[in-house]
């Protein structure tokens, strides 16, 4: 039996400062001006991965009284994350309780004795900012806990920043209940187009225009790194050569930071059901026929922003939803028609005819899609059906 560790743990203190600024960085003025004006002592910034959150918070804190802890899965334990934490405010605050590391490790000691004594200590401390990065990583229910206890006692000289990738829990809902949290979503954080431009002109290493920033702006949703990596594939092209999409930085993004995080069976799911623009659990059931859809989605939907709730569904983030396309097409070829078949067939009877014409096409099932565009009369315009079918391969004699 392992004796309890009577010295306070290690922390790496790399992970106790914001990240450097990078030359090709986006100064956010917009946000950061939303920041300095938002009065709430607990700031949440929920966005799924790569939305720029850390740069964000990183600018915005740079001329500020501040304590940043960059959190870790490897050390998701209540020693691991609060040594950090009272490592952070040390500087910041005198009085700050430097117990061992199985004393953090009690739920106990931690709840009743060091949270308490460190919210004693900051009482005075003045204006102090402190940043929470990575909070999506913390898993340990004791950890959580505690993190929750010290944002609703936090006092007031103390702004708490949160930033997560998966949607928030614990004290939120009381939080934005009683006025006290000021909230950033990736609908936030997304690029607009002059921000676009200047980040693709910076990574590119050349100015790119108007036209070539707005086709990579829609292609990639605003999303902060897909338009980073598609600015770092424009260095190899001259201006105007059409990039592919996505391009292969980003699906190895996703694969790195998705694919190989998830369960098998969330892989799976998250494949199959790759066809489909909207997820419910009936719907994939019948499209994917894989075992446990629910309670795949709901796990997922729960992990990260990634897969987000809208109204009786979900729907995967845009970039993400192409390159599972693209995964599905190299690693099984002979589902996707499958699938777009099994797709078409359910939207059809669920009284969507636009999107099971669509499925039927990609299927390649030139009957099943004419049948279904003609459907759509009297309400569709004659030219749009009649480019639909025109779009059309000649269907086999025996397709009735």
């Amino acid at each position: 039996m392992t004796a309890p560790r009577t010295r306070p743990a290690v922390v790496v203190r790399t992970r106790l400062r914001p990240p450097a600024p990078h030359p090709d960085d986006v100064r956010r003025t917009r946000l950061l001006a939303r920041l300095d004006a938002a009065g709430e002592p607990v700031v949440l910034v929920a966005a799924p991965r790569g939305a720029g959150k850390t740069v964000l918070l990183a600018q915005w804190v740079a001329s500020r009284k501040c304590a940043w802890v960059s959190l870790s899965r490897h050390d998701d334990t209540p020693a691991g994350v609060w040594s950090a934490v009272l490592e952070a405010l040390r500087p910041c605050c005198a009085g700050v309780p430097a117990p061992p590391a199985a004393l953090l490790d009690d739920e106990q000691a931690l709840l009743t004795e060091i949270i308490p004594e460190l919210l004693n200590a900051l009482g005075p401390a003045g204006p102090l900012v402190l940043v929470l990065d990575g909070l999506d990583v913390v898993e340990h229910p004791v950890t959580r806990a505690a993190l929750d206890e010290f944002v609703r006692r936090a006092p007031d000289a103390v702004r708490v920043v949160l930033a997560t990738a998966r949607p928030p829990s614990g004290p939120v809902a009381a939080l934005r209940a009683a006025g006290r949290l000021a909230e950033f979503t990736e609908d936030d954080l997304r690029f607009d187009l002059a921000e676009t431009r200047q980040l693709l002109s910076a990574t590119a290493g050349r100015p790119v225009d108007g036209a070539e920033a707005a086709a990579v702006w829609r292609g990639y949703a605003g999303w902060a790194t897909g338009l980073r990596l598609a600015g770092m594939a424009l260095r190899s092209r001259p201006p105007g050569a059409r990039l592919p999409y996505p391009v292969p930085a980003v699906e190895e993004f996703f694969r790195a930071e998705v694919l190989e995080r998830v369960t098998s069976r969330q892989r799976r799911l998250l494949l199959h059901s790759s066809v489909l623009a909207e997820l419910t659990p009936e719907r994939c059931a019948e499209v994917t026929a894989l075992p446990a859809v629910g309670e795949t989605l709901a796990a997922l939907a729960a992990s990260s922003l990634l897969v987000r709730r809208t109204g009786a569904g979900l729907r995967c983030h845009p970039v993400l939803r192409a390159v599972l396309g693209s995964v599905l097409t190299a690693e099984h070829p002979e589902a996707v028609a499958v699938l777009h078949a099994r797709a078409a067939e359910r939207l059809r009877r669920e009284g969507d005819p636009d999107a099971a014409y669509e499925h039927a096409r990609l299927a390649g099932l030139p009957g099943v899609a004419a049948r279904t565009a003609l459907e759509t009369w009297p309400a569709a315009h004659p030219r749009t059906l009649l480019a639909r079918l025109d779009e059309l391969p000649a269907a086999p004699a025996d397709a009735h």
